[in-house]
């Protein structure tokens, strides 16, 4: 008996547009050769929406569904309280993986899937099918305390899956055990996980750039560049604080906000773009709905950039080879552990958000041109996730031919 056609399912986590822009490159890729059908909800659903219906490869198209999920809340101080917030949930977002496994079941009965790849959610597998999950969080931030009981809940939680795919390259090709190159600790398996973990590289929509390329996208370019993100209040908060420190400054400068279909009125009486999108104050220029190639440009060609440090922003940047002032979103403890590791191992300069006030632009040296990642340890793109997925796909081909 023949096995049929792959049929792949991506099941993507809507905290933020991070999951759903580090999935994009697998998704076209499985999309070259195979039917795709992406399930997502929120802000990631309506962006995997708007980039995956530009994607053509013969006659392949990527459908998009809506998904249950929950919503993740952060402490609004950070620290220690930021931690025991997030440990504190793990019961909820046990029950709710149970939920959305209901879900997921009846949906590959109704659409025929074969696969399933799910980017952090611990509930898209069904024990009839092949499924791999997409995470780096292996060992949470949590406190140290807690760290045992979170350990085996990821362990359990992470059973139904046939492998686990970490976004990383492996600190030590040897010892799995010992994390990844950009996430350290935090992605480093159990050992009775490590025989089924496979470390894809970094991944990033935007691809590897080599040494002196650079994307041009129109006549302003902006020495100054901050991406702002991350939930509800701290994301408009390091909007207004990176505003002001723009004007203060007095060059050309850009906020890429993130926030798609967001509008608001200019706070002078200087005119606005017509683009719904946009927003002119002085001499800064917010975009809420930038494009790939507009961040590409912008990030690139700034003096300056400010960002998050989620690691999927950071994904980027490496792929880009350009360098960033990370600014950890208050009350997510990955952030504030990825800072601190990047600061450290790859002395990339740090600033916590209550400390963006004071940050003196005229005192920040223009940042690490992309040359100087030669000798750097992220200068190491090689994502690959091709052959993991083709492997994945003939999967369940041999188990259907057995």
């Amino acid at each position: 008996m023949s096995a049929p056609a792959p049929h792949l399912l991506f099941v993507v986590l809507d905290w933020g547009l991070g999951h759903a822009t580090r999935t994009l490159p697998l998704i076209e890729e499985s999309a070259k050769t195979m039917r795709v059908t992406v399930a997502s909800s929120g802000p990631a659903l309506s962006w995997l929406r708007k980039h995956s219906s530009t994607f053509k490869f013969g006659t392949n198209a990527i459908n998009c569904f809506e998904k249950p999920g929950t919503e993740v809340r952060y402490n609004a101080r950070g620290g220690l309280l930021g931690q025991f917030t997030i440990a504190s949930q793990l019961p909820r977002f046990v029950r709710s993986a149970r939920l959305e496994q209901q879900w997921i079941q009846a949906f590959c009965a109704q659409h025929g899937i074969t696969h399933i790849v799910s980017d952090n959610c611990y509930g898209a597998w069904t024990p009839d099918l092949p499924c791999a999950i997409i995470t780096h969080q292996l060992n949470p931030a949590v406190p140290h305390v807690l760290r045992p009981f979170s350990r085996r809940l990821i362990h359990r939680m992470l059973r139904p899956f046939k492998e686990i795919w970490i976004p990383d390259q492996a600190a030590n090709e040897s010892h799995f055990t010992r994390g990844g190159l950009l996430t350290g600790p935090m992605a480093a398996p159990l050992p009775s996980d490590a025989p089924r973990s496979k470390f894809l590289g970094p991944i990033s929509r935007f691809g590897a750039t080599k040494a002196g390329e650079s994307c041009e996208a129109g006549d302003v370019k902006f020495p100054l560049v901050a991406s702002v993100s991350g939930p509800a209040p701290h994301r408009e908060k390091m909007e207004t604080i990176v505003r002001s420190i723009f004007q203060r400054d007095g060059r050309p400068a850009l906020i890429l906000a993130g926030r798609p279909q967001y509008a608001q009125p200019s706070t002078t009486a200087q005119p606005t773009s017509p683009e719904p999108a946009q927003r002119v104050d002085l001499n800064v220029t917010t975009l809420y709905d930038a494009t790939s190639t507009e961040l590409q440009a912008a990030f690139q060609q700034a003096d300056v950039l400010i960002c998050r440090s989620g690691y999927s922003t950071l994904m980027d940047l490496v792929a880009l080879r350009t360098q960033a002032i990370l600014v950890p979103t208050p009350g997510q403890p990955e952030q504030l552990q990825l800072a601190k590791m990047w600061g450290n191992e790859f002395n990339w300069p740090t600033c916590l958000q209550h400390q963006l006030e004071d940050l003196h632009l005229e005192d920040c040296s223009p940042r690490t041109k992309r040359q100087d990642f030669e000798s750097s340890p992220i200068d190491h793109y090689t994502p690959n996730f091709s052959r993991t997925l083709l492997d994945f796909s003939e999967m369940h081909s041999k188990n259907t031919l057995e």
